[in-house]
């Protein structure tokens, strides 16, 4: 029985040893075959096919293994499919050289289902933008704070906090002593500079028909160039209280009547008298802010930048064009408030990285309110028309990027891209694609996996 096992063994190890052997040789004879094809295709390819080897690199590198550094397929449809291969037959059409062109091949019943497409255009893209916050601040140009030249006792009040006034309106009026007292000895020199005008008129007259001494005649003249200096003092102490070159005119005509030594606080621009520090009855002195009036037609809104956003901001800033801005608050959430970026502050803030930037706002109806949180938007690129097509359309190899176009029936060919911004699943194509034509959206995978092979020792046999 042992003796009859161990002949069974022996036939069955010697059965597996013979087809071994015969697998063995038929892969060599296999290998060589190819070889044969290799040299013979090469050689009917440089002697009659028309293509040199500059159209397909040379599947061997140096050390004799496969490098598959393949020809790169023409941009122009019927340029490549009028190729020809090493086995004359046309590139796109081959199983095995088709690969060294990026053209794949899939049955469509296939890809039925699994393959969606989409038609390349180009898009008008919209700016991209800064969102910061801020704050709404009164625009420090057009704010003005109102002081009494003069000390004296508030007399009169015409205006009050929350009123709307115009330039030169009457706010206040302040009965001064000081200003009394000016008054005083500008009529004073007045009167002088009259005397002495006349005076002079005299002793000039006389003397031109010898009858006064000229010690007389000298002694008018000085007087009443003196009289003439302190006229023009007295005149320009009555504009230091603000009175105007007609108003002290005016003055000089009418002498005196009920507002003698009342100072007149006028408003100095058109605005919202927005600080009131002033009541009847008491003593103020130049010293004392009375009034603050600000035009609120014109807002400042001061956001915060972080350092990383800078730069984009100040290529924005380069152009020749305002850098417009978006201005949103929560009382008015359906109102976008026009500004212009015009500063970007000059220190960062320690703790918190950001620097200061102001926005310029037209507030006509002051709906801006200084104090106010801010959302503010800045468009730092201009609208621009791209190509943009689904991040699924988008494959990768090493560091390539690339896509799949329809090239013809069932045949679809590798197009290299150079991709930009990705935003909302959609990406931004900088070169390599050119509108109107149809890309695999879904189900790229396929493509790619069928024009690969060739790194995985399919296709291509040389």
């Amino acid at each position: 029985m042992r003796a009859k096992q161990l002949l069974h063994g022996i036939i069955a190890a010697a059965v597996f040893i013979g087809l071994s052997l015969l697998l063995i040789g038929a892969t060599s004879a296999g290998n060589r075959k190819a070889a044969a094809r290799k040299a013979e295709g090469h050689s009917q390819r440089d002697a009659h096919s028309g293509h040199d080897h500059d159209e397909l690199a040379e599947c061997c590198d140096s050390d004799g293994e496969d490098s598959h550094d393949h020809a790169v397929a023409p941009a122009d449809k019927e340029a490549l499919l009028a190729m020809s291969c090493e086995h004359d037959t046309p590139i796109v059409k081959c199983n095995e050289c088709r690969y060294e062109v990026g053209v794949a091949k899939i049955d469509r019943s296939l890809a039925e289902g699994l393959l969606d497409t989409q038609v390349v255009e180009r898009q008008t893209v919209a700016e991209t933008m800064l969102k910061l916050t801020g704050e709404v601040q009164r625009d420090l140009a057009r704010v003005v704070e109102v002081a009494s030249v003069g000390s004296g006792r508030v007399e009169r009040l015409d205006k009050i906090l929350g009123d709307k006034v115009e330039a030169s309106t009457v706010l206040a009026v302040i009965q001064s002593s000081e200003f009394g007292q000016a008054q005083a000895d500008f009529l004073t020199s007045k009167a002088t500079l009259e005397l002495a005008r006349a005076t002079f008129d005299r002793e000039k007259n006389l003397r031109e028909r010898q009858i006064s001494s000229e010690a007389d005649f000298l002694a008018a003249s000085n007087a009443f160039k003196a009289a003439e200096a302190a006229m023009v003092a007295a005149t320009k102490n009555l504009q230091l209280y603000g009175l105007s070159k007609d108003q002290v005119e005016s003055f000089a005509r009418r002498q005196t009547n009920g507002s003698f030594g009342q100072l007149v606080l006028t408003a100095p621009i058109d605005g919202i008298i927005t600080e009131q520090d002033i009541v009847r009855g008491r003593l103020v002195g130049p010293a004392d802010k009375l009034y603050t009036i600000a035009d609120l037609s014109r807002v400042w809104v001061w956001c915060d930048v972080y350092e990383r956003d800078l730069a984009a901001l100040y290529e924005r800033m380069a152009r020749e064009e305002p850098t417009a801005a978006d201005i949103r608050v929560s009382a008015f959430p359906d109102k976008v408030f026009k500004g212009v970026v015009d500063m970007i502050g000059s220190e960062v803030n320690r703790e918190s990285r950001t620097v200061k930037v102001r926005v310029i706002a037209q507030n006509p109806r002051a709906r801006l309110k200084p104090g106010m949180f801010a959302d503010v938007s800045i468009g730092l690129s201009q609208n621009q028309s791209v190509i943009r097509i689904p991040k699924t359309a988008v494959m990768s190899d090493s560091a390539d990027r690339f896509v799949f176009e329809h090239l013809k029936d069932d045949l679809w060919i590798r197009r290299d891209i150079v991709p930009g911004e990705t935003k909302d699943g959609l990406v931004a194509v900088l070169s390599g694609l050119e509108p109107g034509i149809t890309i695999a959206t879904k189900g790229a995978f396929m493509f790619k996996s069928e024009v690969l092979k060739e790194k995985m020792g399919a296709g291509c046999a040389h």
